[in-house]
């Protein structure tokens, strides 16, 4: 799809069908094709910004149980931590962070939160590993 935003025609196998996911729209294969290209990017640059949008919105009235969870849903990390960390702090640095990974999809992120948790969570494996 970026290929055909960019105006660029790369031949493209389509191996599945689309399956209906909640409340998104579906689009069979045979309406897809009938498609012509301009609409095709169109498409994926509308449903891409609400998503976007409906992300945002989420993270802007989120608390820290349910940022946790946006961090794990949309895999921007491999563990979250914002222990004591302010929740407007904690909201900008998720979603920062996903505006980054959304821009660059080759951005790796082991650990989001509060550097406190992570020392503490740090600590308490040194100590174990030394205790054993």
């Amino acid at each position: 799809m970026a290929a055909l935003i960019a105006g660029v025609n790369i031949p493209v196998r389509i191996t599945d069908e689309f399956t209906k996911n909640g409340s998104e729209s579906v689009i069979s294969k045979k309406q897809l094709e009938q498609l012509s290209e301009k609409e095709k990017a169109s498409r994926f640059r509308q449903n891409f910004a609400e998503k976007s949008f409906t992300i945002s919105e989420m993270i802007a009235k989120a608390d820290k149980s349910e940022l946790q969870s946006i961090v794990r849903n949309e895999q921007l990390a491999q563990k979250v931590d914002f222990g004591d960390l302010d929740i407007n702090v904690a909201r900008e640095l998720v979603d920062t962070i996903r505006n980054a990974k959304n821009k660059y999809l080759f951005l790796d992120f082991p650990f989001i939160g509060a550097t406190q948790s992570l020392n503490a969570n740090l600590r308490q494996n040194i100590e174990a590993s030394l205790t054993r």
